[in-house]
């Protein structure tokens, strides 16, 4: 049995009709609600190793014992604020302070440029960043889920 082509009815020659932004889906009220206490939910979950760090340290430890933030992976924990400090020292090179070995500084990272400049200006800690990055993202985590962008037609 022999198939047979057809013409193409949409392509170059003959487009598809736009979709009108109308048509695009929109989210209910109760789902928007529902993402952004998922968005909520998430984050402080997240959050709470941190915080009982904070909390728990002066109970547990002892004589004065103080955390840094992170439970896991302190070393390179270190050396990323120590990269946010010299960037907000004024550095535009960065070199890793927790090593002997000889190095040159030619290592340069936008992220931490742009974190590091921020803390210059603002005199904010690297903490107090991490709380203000966690809340912008929430905001624009949760304006996303309820503004949801259509895609330009083509």
């Amino acid at each position: 049995m022999a198939r047979t082509l057809r013409p193409s009815t949409s392509g170059p020659s003959n487009p598809a009709p736009a979709a009108s932004p109308a048509a695009a889906p929109r989210l209910a009220p109760g789902e928007t609600r529902l993402v952004a206490a998922l968005i909520a939910f998430t984050l402080l979950v997240t959050c709470l190793p941190t915080a009982l760090g904070y909390f728990l340290a002066p109970v547990m430890g002892r004589g004065g014992s103080l955390f840094i933030g992170t439970a896991y992976n302190i070393d390179d924990y270190c050396n990323y604020l120590s990269w946010l400090r010299q960037m907000a020292d004024g550095h535009f090179f960065i070199h890793n302070l927790f090593t002997t070995d000889p190095q040159q500084d030619i290592e340069f990272n936008i992220f931490f440029w742009l974190l590091g400049r921020i803390m210059a200006v603002t005199g904010c800690s690297p903490h107090g960043l991490q709380v203000v990055w966690v809340c912008w993202f929430f905001c624009t985590a949760s304006t996303a889920t309820a503004c949801p962008k259509t895609l330009p037609p083509g």
